[in-house]
């Protein structure tokens, strides 16, 4: 059976995707990927690629399932991440030399220490926590 993993925030996704263009460091879109296309109920599953960069997608806005066409371009499509995405992601990013998360209650709390330093997120998703302590580590270096 499938497992059915969390995916962060249409707006915690925004916030990170800003952080990482900030840095010029924002990863292309490519397939696999699933994205918002500028709200958080209109989700893009990316099942192909063009070569003029455009996207076949599965499509899900207000739970009615569609396929559609969209740029790959578009400043809209915000990328959301699963935890495992992220876990990755971070912990290839320079001077991150570890990150933990821990469930208290109904609360996740994420420290990434990045060159010995530990930056925290909290929130009740624990791709949204991970996320937030990122966009913090991103904001100080």
């Amino acid at each position: 059976m499938a497992e059915k993993s969390e995916r962060s925030s249409f707006n915690t996704s925004t916030n990170l995707k800003n952080a990482l263009i900030a840095k010029g460091a924002n990863p292309a879109l490519e397939v696999p990927h699933s994205v918002y296309a500028g709200a958080a109920n209109d989700i893009h599953l990316l099942v192909h690629q063009y070569n003029n960069g455009r996207f076949r997608t599965l499509n899900i806005t207000a739970g009615v399932a569609s396929v559609d066409n969209v740029n790959g371009n578009d400043p809209a499509l915000v990328r959301f991440w699963m935890d495992f995405e992220l876990d990755d992601f971070i912990g290839q990013w320079p001077g991150v030399e570890g990150a933990v998360c821990t469930l208290n209650a109904s609360t996740w709390t994420c420290v990434i220490t990045h060159n010995g330093i530990n930056y925290t997120g909290n929130d009740t998703s624990k791709p949204d926590s991970m996320a937030k302590a990122f966009i913090k580590v991103l904001k100080a270096t």
